[in-house]
């Protein structure tokens, strides 16, 4: 079973949609909710008997999601630290009502793929996840090499990497504000210095 580790801002509904439209019913989009994981494994684990995909924010290679789904093979795509943080700033604000000031934000978003791979800003232990028990890593800026390569790593009959993309920002204003403020460029570099590591890395 392919298991998609989503990181915010890469590519993510990109690649549910090449998930969905290959094994259709035999995909599972996993439900948010840090906070209720065990419940949400438990409903999937009930409701799918056999899938052959499963994807999420929550997808993390733990024991927790081991322990319901064994077989799970896991990947991921990264992005550029940079430009992934600004996507991200730009999607909470076309979503949500409320206004995050840029620098209050990033500061609870810091080193988000860092975070999000080894739970804490550190890129020699994201670094050990990926090497460890993540098979595949693709870039967002080699995003059809990667599918390509993807593909391939997966073995998977049926997998179709054709695409659209989905989920693209409507405008780059609020990028172009972000980045008219030198106080924020600085703190995109200064918070995201273990991403850069990590990403650095893969790209190498």
């Amino acid at each position: 079973m392919l298991a998609h580790i989503h990181i915010n801002k890469t590519a993510g509904q990109t690649v549910r949609a090449i998930l969905r439209k290959s094994f259709g019913p035999a995909h599972c989009d996993l439900i948010d909710g840090l906070d209720q994981l065990a419940n949400n494994l438990k409903w999937a684990a009930r409701c799918y008997r056999r899938p052959k995909s499963i994807a999420g924010h929550e997808v993390r290679p733990e024991p927790l999601f081991r322990e319901h789904f064994p077989e799970a093979r896991y990947y991921t795509f990264l992005r550029s630290p940079q430009v992934r943080c600004i996507s991200h700033y730009q999607f909470i604000l076309d979503r949500r009502s409320r206004y995050y000031p840029f620098p209050e934000w990033i500061e609870a978003n810091a080193n988000f793929q860092t975070r999000e791979l080894a739970g804490e800003p550190d890129a020699e232990k994201a670094i050990e996840v990926l090497e460890t028990t993540v098979g595949f890593v693709g870039l967002v800026e080699r995003f059809n090499e990667s599918l390509l390569l993807w593909k391939q790593w997966a073995g998977v009959a049926g997998l179709d990497v054709r695409y659209r993309a989905v989920n693209v920002a409507r405008s780059n204003t609020v990028k172009a504000n972000v980045l008219a403020s030198p106080r924020n460029r600085e703190l995109i570099r200064e918070l995201n210095q273990e991403d850069e590591k990590l990403y650095r890395y893969v790209v190498e």
